[in-house]
This record gives structure tokens, sequence and C-alpha cells, in this order.
């Protein structure tokens, strides 16, 4: 009986997890612009191994090339390598098309 109950407890943890876990990928997938585009594509594919995916609208711009220079760094630094020129120029501009716009001044 004391092993049904934790058999039963299990599963009801697992399918819960489960259930969490899916809920979470479709709110994220939900709230990232421009899904079905190839800079989105690349995006998601070469910026989701060490962490999870930012929002474009997270940055300026201006500060997106930075930010993927740095990323490029720590690809290397992991033994991951860096993107190829042509994937850096698609997420770069997927990035910065859907960036925080920058301030009037």
């Amino acid at each position: 009986m004391k092993n049904t109950r934790r058999a039963v407890g299990l599963l009801l943890l697992l399918l819960a997890l489960v259930s969490c876990d899916a809920e979470v990928k479709s709110r994220a997938a939900a709230v990232y612009p421009d899904q079905n585009s190839e800079g989105f594509r690349q995006f998601s594919v070469s910026c989701s191994h060490c962490h999870l995916l930012p929002q474009p609208s997270l940055y300026h711009r201006s500060a997106w090339s930075t930010v993927v220079y740095r990323m490029q760094k720590h690809r290397q630094q992991r033994g991951m390598g860096r993107m190829s020129l042509e994937e850096e120029k698609v997420v770069l501009a997927y990035l910065m098309a859907h960036s925080k716009k920058d301030e009037l001044r």
C-alpha cells in the first residue's frame, strides 16, 4: 500500500512537471517576434545552448553587435566554435530588426 502511494505520488509529480514544461515552452514561444523567419531559427539554434533566449527588445539596436561579439567569445571559450560569418549576420539582423527602439536625443 505504501509503495503504491509513493508510485502514484511520483507519477503525479512527473505529470505536473511535464505539463508545466510544455506550458512554459508555449508561453516562451509566443513572445518572440517573427518566429517563422530564418533569423529567429538561427537565433534560437545558436543562442540557446548556454542560456535562455533573450528578448530582442532587451537591448537597443546599437548594443546588439557588442552582445553578439561577446557571446561569440563565450562560444569559443566553451569549445563550441564561433557561428559562421553568415550565421552571425542573420542573427544580428534579426536582433536589430526587433530591438528596443533607440530614444531620440
